[in-house]
């Protein structure tokens, strides 16, 4: 019984091990993406700029899911031309 109960901690012990690790990994931000638009956000064409820098922001946002699993955050800069 009591090699039982050994045998059952040892294979806890060994499960955890491998997955701990990953489990801390993902938790774990390596950094900050940065993408940049650089469009009109002011002046007479200003709405062709805002329409520019929400499309980034869309695809930024439907896309960021696998790139943020690595431990990395995407985060978009808009510059006025």
């Amino acid at each position: 019984m009591k090699t039982f109960h050994i045998r059952t901690a040892l294979v806890i012990l060994a499960a955890l091990a491998l997955v701990l690790p990953v489990a801390f990994t993902d938790a774990q931000m390596k950094g900050t993406i940065k993408i940049a638009t650089q469009s009109p956000l002011s002046g007479g064409q200003a709405a062709l700029g805002e329409g520019i820098k929400l499309g980034t922001q869309l695809a930024i946002e439907q896309k960021k899911g696998p790139i943020e699993k690595l431990g990395f955050k995407v985060e978009l800069v808009p510059y006025d031309d």
